[in-house]
């Protein structure tokens, strides 16, 4: 159910462990979630309003979304975690934070827009989106084609 989370919204795992209920907000079958990033830069997430309530079910959240007995779980162990399924069920290495990246790419190449994306993300800089989730090269094409090579 972590990684579910984290694939949909793109949080870093500390931002997604320290979810309080209090910082949900429904709205229209989405779910407004505000969340702390680095610096304690606040900034708003989109949730489906059906996962926040399967999360609170099988986390039988009363304080945070994802708690362990009132408490939010662990950011090191939840990491483990991850890292050992990845091994297990992809036979790869992952982290929580491959689900942050699966998440740009897949909206920036959705979207197209890189500036969204940032603020989403929480970046301080376009330029920090710009070099983490853009990979595009030139082609012979896209070179053969200008006016100047012909």
């Amino acid at each position: 159910m972590m990684i579910e989370f984290l694939f949909a919204t793109g949080l870093r795992i500390s931002e997604m462990l320290g979810i309080l209920l209090t910082d949900i907000v429904r709205s229209n079958g989405k779910c407004i979630v505000r969340v702390l990033g680095k610096r304690r830069k606040e900034r708003k997430v989109y949730v489906a309003t059906t996962l926040v309530d399967q999360v609170k079910e099988q986390f039988h959240s009363s304080i945070y979304l994802f708690e362990h007995k009132g408490q939010p779980y662990n950011r090191i162990s939840i990491t483990n975690r991850i890292a050992t399924q990845g091994r297990v069920v992809l036979g790869r290495q992952i982290s929580a934070h491959t689900f942050r990246h699966s998440f740009a790419t897949t909206t920036l190449k959705k979207t197209d827009n890189l500036k969204g994306v940032s603020k989403y993300l929480g970046h301080s800089s376009v330029s920090t989106t710009a070099n983490l989730y853009i990979h595009s090269e030139l082609t012979w094409d896209d070179v053969n084609s200008s006016p100047v090579c012909n």
